[in-house]
């Protein structure tokens, strides 16, 4: 586990890389659940349903990383990105952000929490980070706030 401790004196925040366990799974569990309905936009016609086989097999490839907030050993917070080699630029690892939460109690934790998950991932060589989010939230206000830039527009067809 790589790990590191949030010096700020909001709290004695531990950040750190954690690898697939059933007992990791049974507190993301809660947190994924309050994160989904908090997403209105996709709640109305998508039902949250994790694959955790396939999150373990990527995690054993190397191709997801969760990074978990932890105040006094308490899950307050994820950020999970997959790690994709790039297929045209064969020499480009990148980290793809795919879920994000702070418990509402906790949410001034947020940036601590987004920028040692990038401290992790760069460590593992990783200069490029993308995150998906709805121009307005929260999330977006944050990514704005430590330096992320829009880049390309995402479209979306339901069918």
């Amino acid at each position: 586990m790589n790990a590191m401790v949030d010096s700020s004196p909001i709290n004695a925040l531990r950040i750190e890389q954690e690898h697939y366990a059933e007992a990791l799974v049974t507190e993301l569990e809660p947190l994924l659940k309050r994160n989904w309905e908090e997403s209105p936009s996709y709640k109305a016609d998508i039902k949250l349903d994790i694959d955790w086989p396939r999150y373990k097999k990527l995690d054993e490839l190397g191709m997801v990383m969760c990074v978990t907030g932890r105040i006094n050993g308490e899950l307050i917070g994820y950020c999970i990105w997959f790690i994709v080699q790039s297929f045209n630029y064969k020499g480009l690892r990148t980290a793809h952000g795919t879920a994000f939460y702070v418990r509402p109690e906790h949410r001034g934790n947020g940036v601590p929490m987004l920028r040692g998950g990038e401290r992790l991932l760069k460590a593992q060589g990783i200069k490029r980070f993308y995150w998906f989010c709805n121009e307005g939230t929260l999330l977006h206000k944050l990514l704005l706030g430590i330096g992320y830039e829009p880049d390309e527009l995402v479209m979306e067809k339901i069918l």
